[in-house]
């Protein structure tokens, strides 16, 4: 009886610090001296986030990842210069709301670090 009554306290005390991450994230990075300022309107369900990331001028990109705990993982794929490049983007939520974390790009191997602020939630 104590093992199921402390089992369920542990259940309910994890999904109270479950994070939503739907919502638009303004993102603004930096990867080898390069802006990366996607705006990224995500949608969560469980686990799984999807949503589209808005680029620089008019271009969209779809996008799609993971939640896990106080991280959400999501990437995309671009293209410049006639060449793919799918960016990755892993962050933590804080206390104040801002995301941070890192930006890695396929296939050139670069990485480097940003910052999300929710617009609307």
């Amino acid at each position: 009886m104590m093992k199921t009554w402390l089992l369920s306290v542990l259940l309910l005390s994890s999904s109270a610090f479950a994070q939503n991450f739907s919502g638009l994230w303004v993102v603004s990075g930096d990867v080898d001296d390069d802006s990366v300022t996607p705006a990224c309107m995500l949608e969560q369900k469980g686990h799984i986030l999807s949503g589209t990331c808005k680029l620089d001028g008019n271009r969209t990109a779809a996008a799609q990842g993971s939640v896990k705990g106080k991280q959400a993982t999501w990437s995309y794929t671009t293209t410049y210069q006639n060449t793919p490049f799918k960016l990755t983007l892993s962050g933590i939520i804080g206390e104040d709301k801002l995301m941070q974390g890192t930006i890695s790009i396929d296939p050139s191997g670069a990485s480097g670090e940003f910052t999300a602020e929710r617009q609307n939630h």
